[in-house]
């Protein structure tokens, strides 16, 4: 016996069925709705907050620049912009802790010339941005290079443990046969 569907032949528990998961389908996607347009919101908030952080502790912003020429600072980054990598680390080593772009210099000498320029182990510019970290605590670029250092360092730790290892390989190896128990 077939029964051709049309809504007018549903029996009446057939109907309330029916009823009853329009009414659930109408509620997840009310739901889903809401969350989504939580979600949004929500990434709208925190966006314009971490834009706002970035905007206030954005050290171009609040340190004025440097128009002195003979500033060790400025020499640094002067040699640094023409890549004479050896002047702008005397340069910018010579900045003193109590001047206000003292955690900058040393992050420019630890990043940019001993890990970009001169490629050094990470290990050896620890020191440079421990003491950029300590003298200004705020700057998120300090914590932004202070985390790409260490990332680097646990890198080169672990690559230079493992090199010492033989390196195996399994491809030639065969697993056994398990037959197949029937039970």
């Amino acid at each position: 016996m077939e029964r051709s569907f049309s809504f007018e032949s549903l029996t009446e528990e057939e109907e309330r069925a029916r009823n009853m998961s329009i009414r659930q389908v109408l509620f997840w996607c009310s739901f889903a709705l809401v969350a989504f347009i939580g979600f949004v919101v929500l990434f709208t908030v925190s966006s314009v907050t971490l834009v706002n952080i970035y905007a206030y502790t954005d050290q171009e912003a609040i340190i004025p620049t440097i128009q002195s020429t003979t500033h060790p600072y400025s020499k640094g980054r002067e040699a640094l912009a023409k890549n004479e990598l050896g002047n702008a680390e005397k340069y910018l080593l010579q900045v003193p802790r109590s001047d206000p772009h003292y955690s900058r210099a040393m992050r420019k000498v630890a990043f940019d010339i001993y890990i970009r320029g001169y490629k050094r182990s990470p290990l050896t510019t620890v020191p440079l941005i421990n003491s950029a970290l300590v003298t200004d605590p705020i700057d998120p670029y300090n914590w932004h290079i202070v985390c790409k250092i260490y990332a680097l360092s646990i890198r080169s730790i672990f690559l230079s443990s493992t090199a010492s290892l033989p390196t195996l390989n399994f491809y030639h190896l065969r697993l056994p046969d398990i037959p197949f128990i029937e039970a």
